[in-house]
């Protein structure tokens, strides 16, 4: 299990670390049954007492660099999805090679605060947030 800060809804967890301004996530599911979850990863800095979404994060729930981004993805009972990462360097995901908008930011183009990730199910009828990283 990776080392971090964990969520639990409804045996959905969400497990956050940061190393080096890298924060990386892993996502397990506990629940007896298959849950099928959005691919867009949402990325919240706290504001005031609660969170509002962060837009530059660029983040999707795949396995992969070259697993498709669109749709909904199934995480079986028992399972655990490890996405690329988030390369704050560039407030994209990791394995983006600095294509778009933030490319040209360069070093600590996220800043500094209180951040989790955010996931959804589907249907819309679940979020299931991190516990908050910090990133410096």
């Amino acid at each position: 299990m990776l080392p971090g800060l964990l969520s639990d809804h409804n045996r959905l967890h969400v497990l956050a670390a940061l190393h080096e301004r890298r924060a990386s996530f892993v996502v397990q599911n506990h629940d007896p049954s298959t849950v099928q979850l959005a691919r867009e990863v949402v990325v919240e800095r706290a504001q005031g007492a609660g969170f509002a979404r962060f837009d530059q994060a660029g983040l999707a729930l795949r396995g992969s660099c070259t697993d498709d981004a669109t749709g909904c993805v199934a995480l079986a009972s028992g399972g655990e999805l490890r996405p690329p990462a988030w390369d704050t360097h560039k407030a994209a995901a990791a394995c983006d090679q600095g294509a778009g908008p933030t490319a040209a930011r360069g070093p600590h183009a996220v800043p500094a605060g209180r951040y989790r990730f955010v996931l959804h199910t589907c249907d819309g009828g679940r979020a299931v947030p991190s516990e908050p990283f910090e990133l410096r």
